[in-house]
């Protein structure tokens, strides 16, 4: 699979494209990294924004459930000029490791599917700032769902940095982008190989 650089829009695609929709793609793009790659960093960076900006305080959706790995988490709707977005953070925590969690959702699509967020929009609009590398696809027959990630790295998230940074984005059938989010890459401990026995059994 090629780097995500491949996806250079074509003039004739752009020219194709509603302004309104690839307005709306940009400002999920931007909105994305500057409030999620600061979530990387630490979670409270983040709620300095929402009390900067009066984001609006959420209770967590029904379908999220604590358990013992969660901590810290966090969820606003926010409005910036046309836009609405909702912000979701927390922390997983393994193996007494802490790994920062960050997703946006695009509200306007729930409202009015002319504003819809295309995926390979969004994608372009994210590798214009960050270098974006595929790890893995999923599609879903089902639910005609298809998730992706991918390794993220600027001159903010280095190689050298103690836990990897992906992206990860999912996307309906008509590619309407549902969520995307900024996630610390998890990383089980190595499993310890068993002793070496002490002699021969006797």
């Amino acid at each position: 699979m090629c780097k995500i650089t491949v996806l250079a829009v074509s003039g004739a695609f752009v020219l194709a494209a509603s302004t309104s929709a690839l307005a709306g793609a940009k400002s999920v793009a931007e909105f994305l990294l500057k409030t999620c790659l600061a979530a990387m960093d630490d979670l409270s960076n983040v709620e300095a924004m929402a009390r900067e900006g009066n984001w609006t305080p959420k209770p967590l959706p029904s379908f999220v459930t604590p358990n013992r790995f969660q901590k810290s988490h966090s969820r606003w709707d926010v409005a910036l000029a046309d836009d609405r977005f909702s912000v979701q953070v927390w922390i997983n925590q393994f193996g007494q490791q802490d790994y920062n969690i960050c997703f946006v959702n695009f509200l306007s699509n729930d409202v009015d599917r002319s504003e819809t967020v295309d995926r390979e929009e969004l994608l372009t609009f994210i590798a214009a700032s960050v270098q974006l590398t595929p790890v893995s696809e999923t599609k879903f027959a089902k639910t005609n769902m298809r998730s992706e990630v991918y390794e993220l790295k600027n001159n903010r998230i280095t190689s050298d940095r103690a836990k990897s940074v992906r992206l990860l984005i999912t996307s309906q059938s008509d590619a309407k982008v549902d969520m995307v989010g900024i996630m610390e890459n998890l990383r089980f401990p190595p499993v310890p190989a068993p002793a070496a026995p002490s002699g021969r059994d006797k």
